[in-house]
């Protein structure tokens, strides 16, 4: 239902600018994956329309939320697994739509290709930059996800099973004397 998904939004954009509706609710479009949404890929720059239905594609609508949305408080999240995906989905007009971009470790020429500059791949695997368009500056940060409610109750759980056999961890400054005690043998 991508197709019906994109054309929702797009008539709250259409809407905003008409003053239909009020824009003063933030809309956020997250699209995790874009690489596997073929009904957003948009025609190259350079490609004719030859024998083309007068009719709006998706990936044409997807392009007007990205350029007209944040306008109207219509913002896009997009996630991507590599550069090459990217560029097959979205034009080079379009990605300049995008303020801010997260670059994970990558290679100097796709950094350079996404932000101008080669330092995504000076990061470690572990980090992350946020680059800004708008103010061209670059910070480096650790990503971290907040853990499911699955994870907390199994981290919960081994806790639970820890601490009942060996009670709660003690405080380091404060150590317990070690008593020593020999068991007789019996012979």
């Amino acid at each position: 239902d991508i197709p019906a998904r994109v054309l929702g939004v797009s008539s709250t954009v259409a809407s905003r600018q008409g003053g239909g509706e009020a824009s003063d609710t933030l809309v956020l479009l997250v699209i995790l994956g874009l690489q596997r949404l073929r009904d957003l890929r948009q025609e190259d720059d350079y490609a004719f329309s030859v024998g083309r239905d007068e009719e709006q594609s998706t990936g044409e609508t997807f392009a007007e939320i990205l350029r007209d949305g944040p306008a109207q408080k219509v913002h896009t999240m997009v996630w991507c697994d590599s550069l090459s995906s990217l560029n097959r989905a979205l034009s080079r007009r379009t990605m300049r739509e995008f303020d801010l971009r997260v670059l994970f470790q990558m290679s100097a020429a796709d950094s350079s290709e996404l932000i101008d500059s080669p330092q995504a791949n000076r990061i470690g695997s572990s980090a992350a930059l946020l680059a800004s368009e708008s103010d061209g500056s670059l910070e480096s940060f650790r990503p971290y996800a907040v853990p499911s409610p699955e994870s907390l109750k199994q981290i919960a759980t081994r806790f639970a099973k820890r601490f009942a056999v060996t009670g709660p961890p003690s405080d380091p400054a404060k150590k317990p004397k070690a008593s020593r005690s020999r068991k007789k043998k019996s012979r």
